[in-house]
């Protein structure tokens, strides 16, 4: 094509050199068979640059669905790991630890670790102050109970004490009536005692004037017998 727009150019140029153009037809036929020639090896070229194209684009294409594949994965992982995160969060937040809700925050990714340790101090000190707490209040208990069992048995003692006391007064009551019963009863024995031995002796007296007054002489009454009897005691 080349070769005949070439030729139709100098023939439209040299309109007047017939014999001229008839010498160079035949360069001109070598010259399209070349062009021919040119355009095989052309095609071929192409071709195989298709060729290559279409497998750097297969390439490209698997990359890219690899990669696709890749950032999938790394998602789900992603995922997995804040699924974790949150639930290591509320573990932690029932003993008093809490961490960010985002992890991956600029102004928490250098001082998670010692939040956590400063968090972990004081829930440390905190919980050994509760011990110590808890100790007392048990040791305070224990005591109150001690206490309360003392002075229950105080309480019983002294109730045992004063009905000791009571019972005694009452015994020593009954015995200072026992032994003014008993002077009295003494009392009264005495007397009955000293009527009956003046009884027996004014009988003895009596008898002994009747038995002695046939012997007496004339003229003395039975008084005067009987008074020198009653004197003589």
């Amino acid at each position: 094509v080349k070769a005949n727009k070439e030729w139709k150019s100098e023939d439209y140029y040299n309109t007047e050199g017939g014999s001229e153009s008839s010498h160079k037809l035949p360069s001109y036929v070598g010259e399209f068979y070349d062009a021919r020639d040119e355009l095989s090896s052309d095609s071929g070229m192409q071709s195989s640059v298709s060729s290559s194209i279409e497998t750097e684009l297969r390439e490209v294409r698997l990359s890219l669905l690899m990669e696709i594949e890749r950032r999938r994965q790394a998602e789900e992982t992603l995922e997995q790991m804040q699924v974790h995160w949150r639930r290591l969060r509320e573990q932690l937040a029932h003993v008093d630890l809490f961490l960010p809700l985002d992890p991956s925050s600029s102004q928490y990714t250098m001082n998670i670790a010692y939040e956590l340790r400063c968090q972990l101090e004081l829930t440390r000190f905190v919980s050994d102050s509760l011990a110590i707490d808890l100790a007392k209040a048990e040791v305070k208990m224990e005591m109150e109970s001690e206490l309360e069992a003392k002075t229950f048995e105080i309480s019983r003692l002294s109730d045992r004490l004063h009905y000791y006391e009571t019972v005694n007064q009452e015994m020593s009551q009954r015995n200072q009536e026992a032994i003014e019963v008993a002077r009295l009863d003494g009392q009264k024995r005495k007397r009955r005692q000293r009527w009956i031995w003046g009884s027996i002796a004014a009988t003895i007296t009596l008898g002994g004037a009747v038995l002695a007054w046939p012997y007496l002489p004339a003229g003395i009454s039975l008084t005067e017998v009987a008074q020198p009897i009653d004197e003589a005691p």
